[in-house]
């Protein structure tokens, strides 16, 4: 009898339980929402870019519906004009339907007021 044996056994089935924990745990993209309003409006911190074409922050943000269900937004914000723009909302494909006249539509665009949900979050991505 090889007094090893049991000792490699335990030691191979710890390896593949802590190999599939480590595995397992990685946050997905898309994970970390941050919560900026308790009402119900949080942004994804792993979304945040800079729009290269406008120079914008583009940041995909959630908002909490009446029903507990979330939806969600695309936006830039130009951090210099402090404007928040509405580029489109999350379709059921798993895409955002970007709206094409958005810099251009009055009602997509908001000027970013003090102490507002949006001055949050301008604050904390720009």
């Amino acid at each position: 009898m090889n007094p090893l044996k049991p000792i490699k056994t335990a030691l191979s089935a710890a390896a593949v339980v802590f190999g599939a924990a480590f595995l397992f745990s990685f946050e997905t993209r898309a994970a970390n929402w941050i919560e900026i309003d308790p009402s119900g409006f949080w942004y994804n911190s792993d979304s945040i870019y800079v729009d290269w074409e406008t120079g914008f922050v583009a940041v995909e943000t959630a908002e909490t519906n009446n029903d507990g269900a979330f939806s969600y937004f695309l936006n830039e914000i130009d951090c210099d004009s402090w404007v928040i723009y509405g580029l489109g909302l999350l379709g059921e494909s798993g895409n955002y339907n970007i709206l094409p006249n958005w810099r251009t539509d009055p009602t997509l665009r908001r000027a970013i007021k003090q102490g507002s949900v949006f001055n949050r979050l301008a604050m904390q991505v720009c």
